[in-house]
């Protein structure tokens, strides 16, 4: 108990003696004085990524028009839409973007594109005409980036997409119906 006393009482000591040293009377100036700022640039810069390009499609319907017999003619348009970081550098004919009838995969469109900076896009359409909203076994719309197969062996990694998750997009029957209206 002795022992733990005396450890006690010298730490205590110590820590009265250095905020001593430190101490001294205090003025209220009412001036904010900033404290030094150290930089942290360098450790930003080591925690960032690399730069990677990220192919994001999207499919809408633009330009409705209702027929006079019921049906229903509109632009089905499919974007795709860099919203990576990076660049997507290549070749025009290594990657295209394809509009499809879900009901049998059915082409609509295939429209070649190259490079496409971060926020860049390319868009493509397609008119539909004579759309009945109560067509049966009728399954929606479909759109997709096709890539050349050698595009991930290439040795450019600028026309690698780094999320293929996003690839793709679809419109149901139910969710085209929905956008018509009407």
């Amino acid at each position: 108990m002795n022992r733990l006393l005396k450890t006690l009482l010298l730490t205590g000591a110590a820590t009265l003696i250095c905020a001593g040293a430190h101490a001294g009377p205090r003025i209220n100036t009412g001036k904010i004085t900033p404290s030094p700022i150290r930089s942290t640039h360098n450790t930003i810069q080591r925690l960032m990524l690399p730069a990677r390009p990220d192919l994001a499609v999207s499919l809408g319907i633009s330009n409705v028009h209702r027929n006079s017999d019921g049906s229903y003619d509109f632009d089905l348009v499919a974007q795709v839409l860099n919203v990576g970081t990076g660049k997507y550098l290549t070749a025009a004919n290594q990657q295209s973007l394809g509009v499809f009838e879900n009901v049998g995969h059915h082409n609509l469109r295939q429209a070649s594109f190259g490079n496409l900076n971060p926020g860049q896009r390319f868009s493509t359409t397609q008119r539909i005409r004579h759309y009945w909203k109560s067509t049966e076994f009728f399954t929606g719309y479909r759109s997709e980036i096709a890539f050349d197969p050698d595009i991930r062996i290439d040795n450019n990694s600028a026309n690698d997409d780094s999320n293929p998750r996003n690839n793709s997009a679809s419109l149901s029957q139910e969710q085209v119906n929905r956008m018509l209206g009407g």
